[in-house]
């Protein structure tokens, strides 16, 4: 009943704009000049209807039924995230499929010979070496190539960063307790058993540019490199490199 109640109020004012007799005469409007008005105010209401009457017309009820949505406000990420590439995943030798991994027992075998999972880590590298020993060298040095070991030491001295260990030599510093090998064998012994990522979580790769492919294994600092000898299917070491330079 509201727009018979707007009728109501607005029929005499428009009805006295139009009819201006109206006033001077104070006379009744005419039944045919107050519907005429009633139309007139019809039209009007009709002809600009809201956007809100639009939306419900439309069936929109969102903006009238539903608050405005919140605006959670997210913190920028950090710069290197931004830019940088996420790391691929290195792949762990429980990660390798099997005929693979099966390549890779070798490697792993001489892995468990050389850690001491018992001994204190924590006593740095002077205090490791003083007490590291080889219990059994033939075992080791079945795990090296017939001809020599090459080891890369990138802190050794100017111009013999890349020197070769017969057998002969390795038994003679094994067994002596001292030595660049000695040391180098040592210090990989050392890194594989700190039970922490940084220092033992290993990757595995496989090196096909050789006729039989060569395996190498990384972690921490060092790669070892291994690979199978003329008339044998038992991996071998024949390389060992260290990147670190120490800031002695």
């Amino acid at each position: 009943m509201s727009w018979l109640t707007g009728i109501g109020i607005f029929a005499p004012a428009l009805c006295t704009l139009m009819f201006p007799d109206y006033l001077s005469f104070m006379k009744t409007p005419s039944l045919l000049n107050l519907v005429f008005c009633c139309l007139l105010l019809l039209g009007a209401c009709h002809s600009h209807p809201s956007s809100a009457s639009k939306r419900q017309a439309a069936g929109d009820s969102s903006s009238i039924d539903s608050p405005p949505a919140a605006v959670i406000p997210t913190a920028n990420p950090p710069l290197g995230a931004r830019d940088s590439t996420p790391e691929a995943p290195k792949e762990s030798y429980d990660t390798l499929d099997p005929a693979t991994r099966s390549h890779f027992r070798d490697v792993l075998a001489f892995l468990e010979f050389i850690k001491k999972p018992n001994s204190d880590h924590n006593v740095g590298f002077n205090e490791w070496i003083k007490s590291f020993r080889i219990g059994n060298i033939d075992s080791f040095l079945h795990f090296i190539t017939i001809d020599s070991l090459e080891i890369d030491n990138a802190d050794a001295d100017p111009g013999k960063d890349s020197l070769k260990y017969s057998r002969t030599m390795l038994r003679q510093q094994l067994t002596g307790r001292k030595g660049a090998a000695f040391d180098m064998i040592g210090e990989i012994s050392l890194h594989y058993s700190t039970p922490y990522p940084q220092y033992s979580h290993t990757s595995f790769s496989i090196n096909k540019m050789d006729s039989i492919p060569n395996l190498n294994v990384t972690f921490s600092e060092f790669i070892l490199y291994f690979r199978a000898e003329k008339g044998s299917a038992t991996y071998k070491l024949y390389r060992l490199e260290s990147d670190h330079i120490s800031d002695l």
